[in-house]
């Protein structure tokens, strides 16, 4: 299966992953993309390897949150995740929501485990579309993201 976390807004995150039976998921591509690039980038990541959109792809997508009293709040999320959602429409395939709260189980430590951290200040927004990707796979009771993510000491 392949699995696509999106971390919308000014710079979208986004991350490519393969997950397969009795295996940890393995970062096929991952890239930060502007707002209006996301749709092209979203079809490179779906069909990498296949030429094709999978009936079995999976769209993580952060949801949006407004933050009351923020001053400048940017709104950029809203108008990259209506992209998204057309996309996904026009590919069948369902999106999957989460909040922002979401992903906070998913530390440095979970990412470092199964081999997914990227080093580097630029990576943020990546980083946070591969812990919404990995939090999914948890709630869908992914054996080994559990077990090498959590691994014990």
């Amino acid at each position: 299966m392949k699995l696509i976390g999106i971390d919308p807004g000014r710079k979208t995150g986004m991350v490519l992953l393969e997950v397969a039976t009795n295996k940890a998921p393995q970062q096929i591509a991952w890239a930060t993309h502007d707002p209006f690039d996301v749709v092209r980038a979203l079809e490179q990541f779906a069909s990498e390897g296949y030429g094709e959109v999978l009936t079995s792809t999976r769209v993580v997508i952060e949801k949006y949150v407004p933050r009351e009293g923020v001053y400048g709040k940017d709104d950029t999320a809203q108008t990259v995740i209506g992209m998204i959602l057309q996309w996904c429409q026009d590919n069948g395939v369902k999106p999957i929501f989460q909040l922002p709260s979401e992903r906070v189980m998913v530390t440095t430590a979970v990412l470092q485990n199964l081999g997914l951290w990227l080093k580097g200040h630029d990576n943020r927004h990546v980083m946070d579309a591969t812990r919404h990707a990995v939090a999914w796979l948890v709630k869908m009771r992914d054996p080994m993201t559990m077990a090498k993510g959590w691994r014990r000491v």
